[in-house]
């Protein structure tokens, strides 16, 4: 799996138990647009909590 593909599964994966905000964070996609800069203005502990809410159906 390639890592685009990863983190569309990631995003596919959170909807619904993470926010937007913080799903677009996770993926890298700060200011909604695949191309954004990476910037933790969320929280790591924040971002952490979410990924623990996401069921990963490996």
């Amino acid at each position: 799996m390639k890592a685009k593909q990863i983190r569309h599964r990631l995003t596919q994966l959170s909807r619904g138990c993470v926010d937007k905000v913080t799903r677009d964070y996770l993926t890298g996609h700060v200011d909604g647009y695949a191309g954004a800069v990476y910037v933790h203005d969320v929280s790591v502990d924040a971002m952490a909590k979410a990924v623990e809410r996401i069921i990963f159906d490996l």
